[in-house]
Formats: C-alpha cells, structure tokens, sequence
C-alpha cells in the first residue's frame, strides 16, 4: 500500500541485484513474471504492490512459466491457487544473501549456506576481470596466423561458449613490447589505461577462467603465461599455500558443479556470471576432499581429447582420434553428487531455476561459426598440412607418438603436438616445402595426386574407398571437383567455415582460381615471403601456358594435314577451339598474379590472414579479400605493415 492508501502496480525490470527498493519504500507483493513481457528488453520483469519501508513481510508469486503474461498481469494475485507458485518471507530471509537479492524460491537448507560458510574470496580466491582491446581488429588473432614462434602474440582467454575443464583458447593478443600499442589505444580513447587493461598483475599466471556471459556457468583450465579478457573472467588464489594445482584442480570441480552454479545464479542476472557473484560464492568446510582434484583432471583430460582431432586447435593430434561420447556427463553426474554431499544438502534437493536465472533466446555473440560435421572433410583438409610440412603423418597414424604435456597448467606450447619437426629422415611423403600446390592433374604437385598419396599413408590398402565414400558424403563426383568448386560444399568454402571462430576468418590454405576454374594454385599461408608469388608465376604458371602453347601447336599441326571437312577435322577444331580459351584462361590468370606480385608488398603475418590475401583479391574467389582490400586503400588499417607499404607506395586514397 503507497502513501495516500492507494493499491498499485508496477512492472519493474526484476534483476539479481534488485533489493530494497528505496529508503522509504518496500514490496508488499511482488508478482514474478521472468522474461517475455517487453516486446524488445531481453530482461526479466516483475509487477509488484509497494507499502512504507520497513522491517515487512512479502508474498512472492512465480509465474515466470506462463504463457500469456499480459493476461496473468491483470489478474489479482488471489486467482493464483497453486500452492508451489506462492511464496511468504519476512525481509530478514534475504539479510544474508549478497545484495539481499530476493531469492525467494531458495531451499531453507541452500539459504543457510550463505550464513555459516566462508566465501570463496575469504578463502583466499578471487575472480578477475581482464582487459578490453577497444580494437579487436588489430590487437586479436586467431593462434595458427600469427608468425610460428612469436612472443609477441600472447594466448588469449576471452571467454566464449563451450565445455567445462578445457576450452580451446583460439585467440591470442598483440603484447607486443609489454602491450605498449593497447595501453596507448586505451589512453587515446580516455583516462588512464588501467580503465581497460584491468588486473595486469595477474597476466601470465595460472589459474581458472569461464566466461562471464553464458547460458551455464563454465570454469576451465587457465594455463600459464596467458593473457584474459573483461568476458572471461579469471579466479587466482590470493596467497602461495593455495597455488598448488591440486587446490585449483579441487575448486574447478567444485565451481563446475550443479549446487554452484544455482548458487550463483541467485546473485547473477539472467546469464552474467558477475566476477563479484563468484568470489560471494560460499564454499563447504572440507572443498579440497573427495580426491575431487583426481575428478577435474579426468575431466580435462576427457575435455581435451575432443580438440585432439580438431587441426584448429592448439592440442590437435590427429584427424583419426576416436571421440568418445558420454564419459563427460558420466563424471559431472559423480562430481554433482559429491559437492552436494559436502555442502551436506540432501540429495533429492531441488536445483533447477532460481529466481534470476531464467534462460533467455539471446544471440550468442561468441559462438563460432557453423563448419562441416564431416570427419571426410577433416582427412582431405589434413591432406594439405602433411603435404606443405604442416602435420607429420607418422604422429596422424599412430597417435601415441605425439609429445603430450600431463600439466593442465603448462604454458601453451609453440606447435601443436602433431606438427612435423625437424626430424624427416626417411619421410614418407614428399613435402611441397615452398608452400605451392597446383589444380593440374599433369603437374608432380598437383593438389589431387598428393591427397591420394595421403589418404593411402593414412589407410594402407583403404585409400581409394575412403576417397570415394568422401566425395559420396561431400556430394562429388571426384576429389577434383571437389577442389575446384570455390563456393558452397566445395573444399575452399568448407574451409573457410573451419577456419572460422569468434567472428575472425582465417582460412590458412588460399584458393588462386583462374576465372573458368580450370587452373588454380593453392598458397599455404605460413610459407608467404616477398618471392613467394613470383616463384608462383617462374615455376607454375609460365610453364603451364608453354606447355599449353605447345599443346596448341601440336593440334595446329595435326589439323594442318586434313582437309576442310571430316570428322578428325571437325573434332581438331574443336579441340583447338578449347584450347585457345584455355589459353586465354591462363594468360589472364598470369596477368592479375603479375598485377599483386608486382606490388612489391612483403607479407607480414602480424597483420593476419584477411590483409595479406587482399592483394590478391582477383584471384581468390572470396568476397572478404575484395572488402578488405578496398578498405586497405581507404586507409582504414593504418597501423598495419601492409598499411604503411600501401600508403609510401602512394596507393592509398
């Protein structure tokens, strides 16, 4: 009841944090209506009756899961007569909760929790915030297109959706000298630079990290020697004794866990898990027992192995990985369990939704583009590293080989554990070391030929049905139409997708297409220098079109010893019909590779994928290459070696 007697309701956005309302007001009823009632506000909303402040007592009513809440809002609350929908408390019920969030559908037993145990910050654990880009096109890339090696590029934990225990971390930051061209960046755009690079202190260590936007709470390994972000907000323990990984291996279990994750989704609204929320969270007396530490290990190993058989990870092995299903569920249901046993709730407590953790269909913005399901796909693209000394095929065949870290904790490693090493003595396929293959079934490089001698390696004795139940799948005829078909559910676009995450493309295998798609190369992208287009041109193209002249000779000479009718006559014809459009192909292809090779531009691999194949936006059949070239000479990357070369050569406008 309102000052003056008057009975009224307000639609009120009812978020984790919502709590006294005012020094002079306090709900009387509160009417939850969840999400669903603003046409365009993705939050959640209440309708409530307010009376004088005050220590007070509160009906609180769900209907979050109706359906037609513009009905149920004009009802009084008295037509609600499900008893389960109703609930009563007075304001001391939430004294204890952060904020005095009005969690009023809370177990009395899961309520007490916040009374009589220690947080985890008072256990010497806290969640940190990291830092902000304000310029993700300079300062992000994806790890496999900055230079092999560098220490420049840092590891990037920028949180994104994905599983518990380990998550690939795709990224990595420019820290080039310290991070001196972000901090710069931060102070242009206003204040001090500590305003967007937070918790700098903790950089570099180990520790947990999830991702602060996210339908489910997710912790993973944090390994060391890597960098975070504002959205993958990361947990360190505050003094040494608590450093050890059996401590943080312990508290990754236990976080990852049902009981937790409702627990914070009281103090969390809709799907922000709040760094501030974490560090309230209160943890049991006995949170390092149970061998839980034994349990996340096993989690993360059985995480882990998923990216095993993906080339865009950082741990890939080998495309012939068996992915084993159903483990991971088997061993959260056991981790569940027991934190419920050490919280000493009992078993048949109900965790669903709490009051402030209604799900709600939001776009994802981190999720990773769609890429094809198909494991054929992964054998042909695999092809392509074990032929231009990427991958080592003897690590692809027999998996056990591979140099495999046991420390979750362990800095990234420079290459994945199934790259090719210095070691090739008595390889067993030939490597195309300067990163060129040829779409010419009459050339020792050809992309086809090399991709049978793999699947061969890959499968003795199976390679050609493997070959066929994958053009089968990818829906071809042959592996060369599948090479040559550059849009969709050919193998450029499909890699293309792969080689997409976090809204960065970064295809690392370019597709060099002649216009009527009967002749292309294919760069491989860690092998680009300054010479690389010009051997291109000396020692594939040119040679292709003299050979091809011959060609036409030959026919011109053959056609010379028929008369004016015939059928061989008609027949030579035509053949040299062909011929001269396929030279015409050619010569026009060697033309637009003339064009970008005689720019004279030196790649550099710190500005990424998406600027250094612009140049050759003619040739690749990729909309992206044509946009950011364009946007090259508008000057709009300035700050990239391409950028600057454009701009002293005069081309920028």
């Amino acid at each position: 009841m309102l000052p003056g007697g008057q009975l009224r309701w307000f639609v009120l956005p009812l978020l984790a944090e919502t709590k006294v309302l005012s020094n002079l007001i306090t709900p009387n009823i509160i009417l939850d209506l969840g999400s669903g009632v603003l046409d365009t506000a993705a939050v959640e909303t209440c309708a409530s009756v307010l009376k004088q402040k005050g220590d007070f007592d509160c009906i609180f009513i769900d209907r979050r899961d109706m359906i037609d809440k513009d009905k149920i809002i004009r009802l009084p609350w008295m037509n609600c007569d499900e008893k389960d929908m109703v609930y009563f408390h007075n304001s001391n019920d939430f004294i204890n909760f952060p904020d005095q969030v009005f969690a009023y559908d809370v177990p009395d037993e899961l309520r007490k929790l916040f009374i009589f145990n220690s947080t985890l910050e008072e256990n010497n654990f806290k969640a940190f915030p990291g830092l902000t880009t304000l310029d993700n096109e300079r300062f992000i890339r994806l790890h496999w297109e900055v230079p092999i090696g560098s220490k420049r590029w840092i590891g990037f934990a920028k949180g994104g959706s994905g599983p518990k225990y380990y998550q690939e971390i795709s990224l990595s930051l420019d820290w080039d000298n310290n991070g001196a061209a972000l901090k710069q960046r931060a102070k242009e755009y206003g204040g001090a630079a500590s305003r967007f690079i937070a918790s700098e202190d903790k950089y570099f260590l180990s520790g947990l990290t999830y991702p602060r936007v996210g339908k489910t709470l997710s912790l993973r390994i944090l390994p060391k020697g890597c960098i975070f972000a504002e959205k993958g907000i990361s947990i360190f323990p505050l003094n040494d004794r608590e450093t050890n990984s059996s401590n943080l291996l312990a508290l990754l279990a236990i976080l990852n866990s049902k009981p937790v994750e409702y627990m914070v989704s009281i103090t969390s609204p809709g799907r922000f898990w709040e760094s501030g929320s974490i560090n309230r969270i209160p943890l049991p007396h006995n949170w390092n027992s149970h061998n839980l530490h034994e349990l996340a290990y096993k989690g993360y190993v059985l995480s882990r192995a998923a990216f095993e058989a993906d080339e865009t990870s950082r741990v890939f092995i080998s495309p012939l990985i068996e992915i084993k299903q159903g483990e991971i569920e088997e061993l959260q249901l056991e981790i569940d369990n027991i934190v419920t046993k050490i919280y000493h709730l009992h078993d048949d407590i109900q965790l669903g939704k709490s009051s402030y953790s209604q799900e709600m269909e939001i776009e994802d913005n981190e999720a990773d583009a769609i890429y094809p399901e198909i494991k054929h796909f992964d054998y042909l693209q695999y092809a392509l590293g074990v032929v231009t000394g990427r991958w080592d095929i003897r690590i692809g065949k027999n998996p056990v080989l591979a140099r495999n870290s046991t420390d979750p904790f362990e800095k990234l490693p420079p290459l994945s554990p199934g790259s090719l090493l210095s070691d090739i003595s008595n390889y067993p396929i030939r490597i195309a070391w300067e990163g060129i293959l040829v779409d010419d079934p009459d050339h020792p490089d050809d992309i086809v030929t090399h991709s049978h001698d793999v699947l061969e390696l890959l499968f003795p004795g199976r390679g050609e049905a493997v070959e066929q139940d994958a053009c089968q799948v990818l829906g071809v005829k042959n592996l060369r139409e599948y090479f040559r078909k550059s849009g969709g559910g050919g193998f450029w676009m499909d890699h293309v997708k792969r080689y997409t995450k976090s809204r960065r493309k970064a295809p690392i295998y370019w597709l060099l297409q002649s216009n009527r798609k009967n002749y292309a190369l294919w760069l491989y992208y860690h092998r680009l220098d300054k010479d690389l287009l010009f051997k291109a041109l000396t020692q594939y193209v040119e040679p292709k079109i003299r050979l091809e002249e011959e060609h036409l000779k030959s026919l011109r000479a053959q056609r010379g010893q028929f008369g004016t009718g015939g059928r061989q006559a008609k027949e030579l014809d035509q053949a040299m019909e062909r011929q001269e459009h396929l030279l015409v192909e050619l010569e026009d292809f060697r033309d637009k590779l003339r064009r970008a090779a005689d720019l004279g531009l030196e790649p550099d691999l710190n500005d990424g994928v998406v600027l250094n194949i612009a140049p050759l936006w003619e040739l690749v059949p990729w909309n992206e290459a044509k946009k950011y070239w364009q946007e090259l000479l508008e000057g709009k990357y300035e700050w990239s070696s391409i950028g600057k070369q454009l701009r002293a050569k005069g081309m920028v406008k």
